[in-house]
């Protein structure tokens, strides 16, 4: 959709996510939509290391199985020939 502002506006939409609110987005995000879950969880390893980490650690505290994508631990990460090591799990 387009919006077109014709005066100084401020917009908060639904889909905001912050430091601040960050568990809670978590835990809705990846019941909600457990597909672009696993793909803010690989941007979340790229940009913001530490909110990755605390996502995974939500996961493993509430037993939460992500559902992984095709060629992917459940952790969000590819999967790799040269490694075998898929303990590292959400």
């Amino acid at each position: 959709h387009a919006v077109l502002n014709l005066d100084d506006t401020i917009a908060v939409t639904q889909n905001f996510c912050s430091r601040t609110n960050f568990v809670g987005v978590w835990k809705s995000t990846r019941k909600g939509r457990p597909r672009m879950c696993n793909k803010f969880l690989r941007e979340l390893d790229t940009h913001y290391p530490d909110l990755a980490a605390l996502g995974r650690k939500l996961n493993e505290d509430d037993g939460w199985k992500m559902k992984p994508r095709k060629g992917a631990h459940a952790d969000g990460h590819t999967t790799s020939s040269t490694s075998s090591d898929s303990s590292d799990s959400c």
